[in-house]
Order: C-alpha cells, then structure tokens, then sequence
C-alpha cells in the first residue's frame, strides 16, 4: 500500500499529490493500511466468531480438553482463553500487572448462552438470597470491602475465606440491585505463604446479548471489575459476526 501511494504521489499533481506522498511517509497510516490480522473462524452455539490467531496461540498452553480447539465442531458452546496482563493495561487504568507469583495474565470463558441462562445469569440468584437472607445465606455476615467502597458477604461456614463482593449494602439495598452488574465477583484465599500475607483470587464475569465472558483475576486487580467488563464486551464482541 505505501509502494502505490508514492507511485501515485509522483503521477499527480498540485495538494492531492502533496498529500498522497506524505500519507505514504506516514507511519501510522502505513500501519492502518497494513495487512488485516489472520484469523480462525470459531463456532460456538449459534454464534460464529472471527478471533485472531494471535489470541489463539497465546492459549495453546491450556490444557486440549478444556479448551476449543480451531478445526474441531463438537457443537461446543463454550472456549477457554488467556489474555496478556499488558493488554489489559493499555485500556484498564491502573491495572496491576503482576502478582507476587507471576504475570497478572487474565484466563477467560466465552460461553455462547440459552434464552434460560441469559435470564439467570442477568438476574443472578445468588444476589437475590444474600440479600432476603435465604438457602445458603440464612446466617450471612456483612462486612465493608477494606479500600474499595465495596461490600463483602460471607456465608457463616465461609467466613473470612470465601466472600461475595457487592456493590451495595445488602441491609440497605437500592432499587434493581439484583442485576448482574451490581455483583462485583466472587473471592477466595489461597492457601500460600507470601511476604504479604495469604493471596485471595476473585472470579467475576460480563454479558453481552447471549454471550457470557467468565474471567479470574487476583483480589488487587478486583476493583477494576466495571473496566474490565467494557474492556472485554469490546474485545470479544469485536471478533462476533453479526
């Protein structure tokens, strides 16, 4: 593209050909005329997504079975992946990229959903029972989320290793608070020795039309949960077909 932008500088006269031969010396368009990135065309349920290969090889490390392979239809409705930690980065401010055991690399579940699901998982019921105090949280305990604004809800026979994270005071919650969005993740300790203490991982997720993206992250990079879902919505429905 740059080869026939120059030629064509030099067959034109006056501010068009001005203009050709400069874009042609110009390195961000040289870079948005380049070649398209390749990539696999991957069908999950009724939806067909075009990913990049890139994405694709950097997730050949997860285990075959867990994850979709390029070339197989199994009728599979769901794939594993990993995204980079400096990816995530470059559009979520403030993201951490790496932990006390690694890179902050972020593994995700892209799950194609029924009508039923999109339903639960829209209006979660987990929500719902920590807030009227029902099933498994008859006894839950209620806790502010140190440094976040957030609120922590234990079940009894968890308490202080596995907690949900709200956004609102389950005591006191505002109109439409069960939406999923409202729901911030849920966490859990590790059970390792560090300089800082035991390290807590959380699991949280966002939806899109019927598309459901699952995603892990440690507890530090938690409080970025509302970036990450527009950063993600926009990645993984940029490769959707329409």
């Amino acid at each position: 593209m740059v080869f026939r932008l120059r030629r064509l500088a030099i067959g034109l006269t006056g501010l068009f050909g001005i203009w050709a031969a400069v874009a042609s010396l110009d390195p961000a368009a040289a870079r948005e005329s380049g070649p398209a990135p390749q990539t696999e065309e991957v069908r999950l349920g009724d939806r067909i997504f075009h990913i990049p290969n890139t994405y694709l090889e950097k997730s050949s490390h997860i285990t075959a079975w867990l994850r979709w392979m390029p070339g197989l239809d199994d009728g599979s409705r769901s794939m594993l992946m990993e995204i980079d930690a400096d990816e995530v980065a470059a559009s979520v401010q403030g993201y951490i990229t790496r932990n006390l055991i690694g890179k902050e690399n972020i593994n995700l579940n892209i799950t194609v959903l029924t009508p039923i699901e999109v339903e639960r998982y829209t209006y979660p019921s987990w929500v719902r029972e920590i807030v009227t105090k029902t099933e498994s949280y008859k006894r839950r305990i209620i806790e502010p989320d140190p440094g976040t604004g957030y609120f922590r809800a234990y079940r009894e026979i968890e308490y202080d290793r596995s907690w949900d994270l709200l956004k609102f005071d389950p005591d006191n919650p505002p109109q439409g608070y069960g939406h999923f969005s409202n729901w911030v993740a849920g966490c859990r300790k590790y059970h390792a020795t560090t300089a800082t203490g035991v390290l807590a991982g959380c699991s949280s997720y966002t939806l899109f039309d019927n598309i459901y993206v699952h995603f892990r992250v440690r507890e530090e990079n938690i409080h970025h949960a509302d970036a990450i879902r527009v950063f993600l919505e926009k990645l993984v429905g940029g490769w959707v077909v329409k």
